[in-house]
């Protein structure tokens, strides 16, 4: 008997009897019981051993993005059961789990859904500077999850915002100064 669930089950050749159970959703520790009814040639017995319940183990996968300078970015992760994953059992993903996203020192967090994805309820500024940088993730243990964490959970990768130039045509007479000037407008489509 393990809580509310049990088993009556036959011995082999060897004396070896057993029976699955369902763990319980929250990590504990508990016993289960077991207890030889007793036959003609045979006293009863019983025993009770201890069942540790321990917190699955979770991988944080984060999205990778491609972003232009100042440009505002949603971060992603998707909260995958590792035990699942491991037994092919779909959907291997963890709902319900606070993931901490940190990107160029700013944190946010949001929860998984139905899908396993967490995503930042406001986004992140990708910065003024291009370059490759990362965001991290981390979540805390719940009843169910262990904890876990990825410090280069997402890439951004931050391009310089394309451009291109107008000059204005200028009319002048000769040994006159003049004034030139140019417009330099901003093709990456964001505002």
């Amino acid at each position: 008997t393990y809580g509310s669930q049990s088993a009556a089950v036959a011995t082999d050749v060897t004396g070896m009897a057993s029976a699955v159970f369902t763990s319980s959703y929250s990590a504990v520790q508990s016993v289960y019981t077991v207890a030889y009814t007793p036959s003609i040639t045979y006293l009863s017995s019983s025993t009770a051993a201890t069942v540790n319940v321990q917190r699955r183990p979770v991988r944080l996968d984060g999205t990778d993005y491609t972003q232009y300078t100042n440009s505002i970015f949603t971060a992603t992760a998707t909260v995958v059961d590792v035990r699942k994953e491991a037994a092919s059992t779909n959907p291997h993903v963890a709902t319900g789990v606070v993931v901490t996203f940190t990107y160029k020192g700013l944190t946010k967090s949001a929860a998984s859904d139905g899908s396993g994805v967490a995503a930042t309820p406001t986004g992140f500024d990708a910065g003024s500077s291009s370059g490759t940088y990362y965001y991290s993730l981390a979540s805390a243990q719940t009843a169910t999850f262990a904890l876990a964490s990825n410090v280069q959970g997402g890439t951004v990768t931050v391009n310089a915002r394309p451009t291109h130039v107008v000059a204005a045509e200028i009319a002048t007479t000769t040994l006159s100064n003049f004034i030139a000037s140019a417009t330099v407008y901003d093709d990456s489509g964001l505002a």
